[in-house]
């Protein structure tokens, strides 16, 4: 038996003959491994922490003043050993936080890569991002204004990671994290 020439994994390889003449292509990869079923499957993600993002604006409405550099911007964040990204965009009003897989391709002014205890270190507060950035660990490319206005906004409101969680963490496993952060 011959095996069609797709990019498929071994697994998904066909007999040639099975499929010849067939009305429609073959996929390249398993339904499930699609962008399109990555991106059904970050939604119910997204919209938490959208609305996370939402109610931390609502409880701080000083953000809104600190957050002029990065309305109507989108910026993307992207913890470097896992395959999907959080883009944040904000408006005049609120803002949205989708979660997409790394690889896609979507428009973003600025674009953050760096290992997530990296992220969640200068997210705390915790390191500089300017000294992760000159030592290669975290990449910035694009527009700096609304990062830095991000950057400035959550430091001003006295934010941490643990804010914008979609729900908040049981009392024990919260202690938990302190101790081991």
């Amino acid at each position: 038996m011959n095996s069609t020439t797709t990019s498929a994994p071994a697994s998904w390889r066909r007999p040639a003959r099975l499929f010849e003449g067939a009305p429609f292509p073959l996929p390249a990869a398993p339904p499930w491994q699609s962008p399109q079923a990555a991106r059904i499957a970050l939604a119910p993600l997204s919209a938490m922490l959208t609305l996370s993002l939402r109610r931390v604006l609502r409880r701080h409405p000083d953000l809104h003043d600190r957050l002029d550099a990065a309305r109507n911007t989108v910026i993307r964040i992207a913890p470097a050993e896992y395959p999907i990204a959080f883009a944040i965009a904000l408006t005049d009003t609120s803002g949205t936080v989708t979660a997409l897989p790394k690889a896609a391709p979507e428009p973003a002014n600025v674009r953050v890569e760096a290992p997530l205890d990296c992220l969640l270190t200068i997210f705390q507060g915790e390191d500089d991002g300017d000294a992760a950035f000159f030592s290669s660990e975290l990449v910035i490319e694009g527009e700096m204004a609304p990062l830095v206005a991000l950057r400035n906004a959550i430091e001003a409101a006295g934010l941490d990671w643990r804010d914008l969680l979609p729900l908040p963490l049981p009392p024990g496993l919260d202690a938990l994290i302190r101790r081991l952060a």
